[in-house]
C-alpha cells in the first residue's frame, strides 16, 4: 500500500505545453554559474510510497512532486526547509523546488564570498539574508507570478518566472499558519513595493535554467543515488528522504544558475582602484585566478612575476577568497611565467610543428629498417599523446609526490605540443636523410 497525497503541485501535461524549441539543453550549451560547486538539479517524481528499512522502494503511479538532490557534503548551505501545507496543500511544490536550490546557491556564494560587498549588503539590508537563517525566499511569489492552480503546475513557470520577475524575501510575503489554497495564492496581497524589489533583484543577479536528461542525474545527486529534499518531513526537522536506485522519476530536470550581474560603476564605489579577486583552497597556499571567460580557477604558478605585475598579494589590490574545495574539473590551465621550463618545451615543439609525406616516411623506414615499413611520423604521435593522457592520473600523482604542480588541462596542453613535435621531428629526420643522400651522391660521382 502507497502512501497517497492529494496533489502536490507537478502538472506534467503543463510542463509539456510548456517547453519550447529554444530551451537550452544541458551539453548543448556552456553555461556557468557562480555557485557551479555546489550545482544540482530540480526534478519530479511521485511522492510517495511508503518507505522499507529506510529507503522509498520505486513505484508505478503518476509523478506530481518536485524535489532536489540532498548533497550531503554542502550540507551547512541548504536551506532549514518548510512545509508546503496549511489546512489545505498549497499546491506550490515547484515553486518551492526552485526557490530551495537558489538559496542553497546563494548561501554557498555568501559564505565563499563569492557575491560581491555591496551585493551581500543589499541582500541583508532588503532582508533576504540573515546569519541564523540563511537566504530565505518568498515561495508564494513566484507561485503566484506563474500561475498555479489547483493542479500544480508545470516545472518551467515558476523558474521562468523567477528568472524575469525575480525574487523577494520571504519576510514580505510569508506563509501563515492555518491558510487555504485560496488564501495562499491571493494576489491582491502582491503590492507594488514587492513588484519593484523582485524587478530590483534581476538587476542584481541573474538567473538561468538548463534542462539536464534523465540519464545525467547522477552529475548532480552529491554521489548518492537517490537522497532528496523537498517540503514535507519525515520527522520534525527532516525533509531528507532515501529513494530506491531505480525509482520513478521525470525524464528530464533544470539545473539552475546563478550569477551577479555588474553594476553601473559610480564615482568612489567601483573602477580602477577595485580590487582583484583571488581564490585558495581552504589550507593550501596555492593561488589561483578565476577566468571571466571559461569561469575556471587558474593556477598562478610563477607568483614573482605575477605579483611584479600586479602588486603584493598581502596589499590592497587584492581580495583572497578562501574556499572550500576546487574541483579538478574547475581547474583551467595553468598560469606560466614565459620563462618558465614547460614553456619552453612548448615553444619548441611548436617550432617544429610540419607535415609529413610519403616520401619522407619511405627513407626513415629505409634508414632504420627495425621501424618497419608502416612507421609513420603522425601516428606514433597520436599513439604518445594517448599514452601520456592514459597514464594522467599517475604523472599527477607523480608530480605532487615530489611537489610540482600537474593539472588535466596542462597535460592535454603538453600532449597536444607533443604529437605536434613528434610529427615535425619526423619531417626534419627524414628531410635530413634526404639532404645527407643527395650530398652522398654529389661526393660519390666519378670525374
Amino acid at each position: 500500500m502507497e502512501h497517497e497525497f492529494d496533489g502536490l503541485g507537478f502538472n506534467p501535461e503543463q510542463e509539456k505545453l510548456d517547453e519550447s524549441d529554444k530551451d537550452w539543453h544541458f551539453g548543448a550549451v556552456t553555461v556557468v554559474g557562480l555557485a557551479d560547486r555546489v550545482k544540482g538539479v530540480v526534478i519530479a517524481l511521485y511522492a510517495w510510497s511508503f518507505p522499507k528499512n529506510g529507503v522509498y522502494p520505486r513505484v508505478e503511479h503518476r509523478i506530481n512532486h518536485v524535489v532536489i538532490f540532498w548533497q550531503k557534503k554542502f550540507q551547512t548551505v541548504f536551506p532549514k526547509g518548510e512545509i508546503q501545507k496549511g489546512v489545505q496543500d498549497f499546491m506550490d511544490c515547484v515553486a518551492r523546488g526552485f526557490n530551495n536550490e537558489i538559496e542553497k546557491q546563494m548561501n554557498y556564494c555568501i559564505a565563499n564570498k563569492l557575491f560581491s560587498t555591496e551585493f551581500t549588503e543589499w541582500l541583508v539590508g532588503k532582508g533576504y539574508y540573515h546569519p541564523e537563517n540563511g537566504v530565505e525566499l518568498s515561495d508564494r511569489f513566484p507561485a503566484m507570478n506563474s500561475n498555479t492552480t489547483r493542479s500544480g503546475n508545470s516545472m518551467k513557470a515558476p523558474i521562468e518566472a523567477i528568472r524575469t520577475m525575480g525574487s523577494i524575501p520571504k519576510h514580505m510575503l510569508p506563509k501563515e499558519e492555518g491558510m487555504t489554497w485560496a488564501q495562499y495564492h491571493d494576489k491582491s496581497k502582491i503590492t507594488q513595493e514587492m513588484v519593484d524589489l523582485g524587478k530590483e533583484f534581476t538587476e542584481w543577479m541573474k538567473v538561468n535554467y538548463v534542462y539536464v536528461p534523465r540519464a545525467d542525474f547522477g552529475l548532480f545527486s552529491g554521489g548518492t543515488k537517490w537522497d532528496i529534499f523537498d517540503n514535507y518531513i519525515e520527522k520534525v526537522g527532516d525533509f531528507i528522504k532515501r529513494l530506491a536506485i531505480d525509482y520513478k522519476m521525470w525524464y528530464r530536470g533544470y539545473q539552475v544558475l546563478i550569477n551577479e550581474l555588474p553594476q553601473e560603476q559610480k564615482p568612489g564605489e567601483k573602477g580602477e582602484d577595485e580590487m582583484l579577486k583571488l581564490y585558495k583552497r581552504r589550507g593550501n597556499p596555492r593561488i589561483y585566478q578565476k577566468g571571466l571567460g571559461d569561469g575556471l580557477y587558474h593556477h598562478i604558478i610563477n607568483e614573482p612575476v605575477f605579483q611584479g605585475l600586479y602588486g603584493d598579494f598581502n596589499s590592497n589590490n587584492f581580495e583572497i577568497v578562501d574556499l572550500d574545495d576546487i574541483l579538478e574539473s574547475e581547474i583551467g590551465f595553468t598560469i606560466y611565467n614565459k620563462e618558465s621550463l614547460i614553456m619552453i618545451i612548448l615553444n619548441l615543439f611548436k617550432g617544429l610543428k610540419g607535415k609529413t609525406n610519403m616520401g619522407i616516411q619511405k627513407r626513415m623506414t629505409k634508414a632504420v629498417p627495425k621501424l618497419g615499413s608502416s612507421v609513420n611520423p603522425e601516428k606514433v604521435a597520436a599513439t604518445v599523446k594517448g599514452a601520456i593522457l592514459a597514464s594522467a592520473t599517475i604523472i599527477i600523482a607523480f608530480g605532487g609526490y615530489f611537489g610540482v604542480t600537474i593539472n588535466l588541462a596542462d597535460l592535454n596542453t603538453i600532449a597536444g605540443s607533443l604529437q605536434n613535435g613528434i610529427t615535425a621531428a619526423g619531417v626534419v629526420y627524414g628531410c635530413l636523410l634526404t639532404l645527407f643522400g643527395a650530398v652522398r651522391k654529389i661526393a660519390n660521382r666519378k670525374p
